[in-house]
C-alpha cells in the first residue's frame, strides 16, 4: 500500500524577497501598538539604564491631561541610551496645569502630525542635561485655534536644546512673562532653525510691562537661523514679530516676516 506522509518544513530560512515581506504582519502590527498607545496615552515616563529605543504615538482622538508640575512625556536614560519619539496622527494633546516633554542622553522627539495645545508651555521642552533635539514637520500644529486671554506660551525650550522647524504651524501664543515671547522662546545657550512652516498670532498679556513686552512671536536670546517659512500677525510693544537680545546671533537668510504691530519695531526689533 501507498504511504502519506506529512511535509516538512525546511528548516532553511526563507529568502528575504519583497513577496516575503508581504506575508509578515510586522508593519500592520506596529501600527496597531501605535494607534493604542494614542488611545490610551496619558502620561509617559521612560527611564532605561542603557540601550536605545524608539516609540511611535498614533495621536487618533482628543486627549485631554492633567499633569501639574509634571511632564507629559519624560525621556529620562541613566545609561548611554538614546530615546526616539514619533507623534503622527489628527488628534490633540490638551495639558491644563502641566508641560510636555522633559529630554535627556540627547533624546529626540519628532512631530509629524498631531495638536498641541497647553495654558502655560504647549511644547515645553526641558533638558536637565543641556541636551535633545525638537523636529515639527507639516501636519503638526502647537497652540491653540483662538487666541486666549490667559497665558499660553507654545514653545519654550530649555538650555541645550535644538528646535528645528522643517514646517507645521505654531499658532496663538500668548506670553505673561516679561522677555519670554508667546510663539517661540529661545534661551542662552538654545538653537532655533527655521526652514519652513508658519508662526503666527502670537501677543503678550497686557499686564506686563510695556517694554518688557519683546516679540510677539519670537524671542531670540540664544541662536536663531531662518532659511525658510513665515512668521506674521504677531502683536508686542517691542517687535511684533520677532526680537532680538543683545546675547542672540540671529541668522536671516530666507523665508518671511511680516504683518506685524509693535510700538517699536512692528516686524523685528533688536536691542
Amino acid at each position: 500500500g501507498s504511504e502519506v506522509g506529512v511535509a516538512k518544513e525546511s528548516p532553511e530560512p526563507s529568502d528575504r524577497t519583497a513577496e516575503y515581506y508581504k506575508k509578515r504582519p510586522c508593519e500592520e502590527l506596529v501600527g496597531i501598538s501605535a494607534r493604542i498607545i494614542g488611545e490610551k496615552i496619558k502620561n509617559i515616563y521612560i527611564n532605561t539604564s542603557s540601550g536605545d529605543y524608539s516609540i511611535c504615538v498614533w495621536l487618533n482622538r482628543n486627549v485631554t491631561v492633567d499633569t501639574g508640575a509634571a511632564y507629559y512625556l519624560g525621556f529620562k536614560t541613566n545609561g548611554t541610551g538614546t530615546g526616539t519619539i514619533n507623534f503622527f496622527g489628527n488628534g490633540s494633546i490638551t495639558d491644563n496645569s502641566g508641560d510636555f516633554f522633559n529630554l535627556r542622553n540627547s533624546g529626540v522627539l519628532n512631530l509629524y502630525g498631531g495638536t498641541y495645545v497647553y495654558g502655560g508651555a504647549a511644547v515645553a521642552v526641558k533638558s536637565n542635561d543641556g541636551t535633545g533635539t525638537v523636529n515639527i514637520y507639516n501636519g503638526a500644529t502647537i497652540g491653540p485655534e483662538t487666541q486666549g486671554t490667559t497665558a499660553c506660551m507654545n514653545v519654550n525650550l530649555d538650555a541645550g536644546v535644538t528646535f528645528n522647524m522643517y514646517g507645521g504651524t505654531i499658532r496663538n501664543g500668548v506670553s505673561g512673562t516679561a522677555n519670554t515671547s508667546g510663539g517661540v522662546h529661545v534661551l542662552d545657550s538654545t538653537t532655533f532653525n527655521m526652514y519652513g512652516g508658519t508662526i503666527e498670532g502670537g501677543t503678550y498679556l497686557t499686564s506686563v510691562t510695556n517694554t518688557s513686552r519683546r516679540g510677539g512671536n519670537l524671542y531670540a536670546a540664544g541662536t536663531v537661523n531662518i532659511y525658510g517659512g513665515t512668521i506674521q500677525n504677531g502683536n508686542c510693544y517691542r517687535g511684533g514679530n520677532v526680537a532680538v537680545a543683545g546675547t542672540s546671533t540671529f541668522n536671516m537668510v530666507g523665508g518671511t516676516v511680516k504683518g506685524g504691530h509693535g510700538y517699536e519695531g512692528g516686524n523685528i526689533w533688536s536691542a
